[in-house]
């Protein structure tokens, strides 16, 4: 799901809009991404798989290769550590500080382009060599308490 800051502001922390810039696009895959795990983790491996690639990987390749790899590291990554780890992550996800995250992208204000996953939590707020970001939802500084 692509939300324009504004919108998402109004939704979520209307007292952050000043601090991000107009033109700033968040790109949330976090929710989609939970909801194609939990309804793949039962499929058979195949089907999974090609879902997985549909739905998540190809419509955001170019961040997927950047963040993970590619396809294969892609669905690697899926059987070995999400889906033994899916609970968590359901978990994670439904105690995600948005207002908190809004506040970490307005400190960059630099950036464009910021993708929001449930991804291997090796970073809090990364940056790709095209100028785009990345807040992984599984970093710990992403929680709630």
């Amino acid at each position: 799901m692509v939300i324009a800051a504004g919108v998402l502001l109004i939704c979520y922390a209307p007292h952050v809009g000043a601090q991000i810039s107009a033109d700033l696009e968040l790109v949330d895959l976090s929710q989609k991404e939970i909801r194609i795990f939990n309804q793949t983790k039962k499929l058979n491996a195949h089907l999974a798989n090609r879902l997985m690639i549909d739905s998540l990987f190809l419509p955001h390749e170019k961040f997927w290769t950047n963040y993970v790899g590619g396809e294969k590291d892609f669905l690697k990554w899926v059987r070995e550590s999400v889906y033994p780890n899916l609970k968590e992550m359901n978990r994670v996800n439904k105690r995600i500080n948005r207002e908190a995250m809004l506040t970490r992208i307005s400190k960059n204000s630099t950036q464009t382009k910021v993708y929001v996953v449930l991804g291997p939590g090796c970073t809090d707020i990364g940056k790709f060599t095209d100028g785009t970001s990345v807040i992984d939802l599984m970093h710990k500084s992403s929680l709630t308490d």
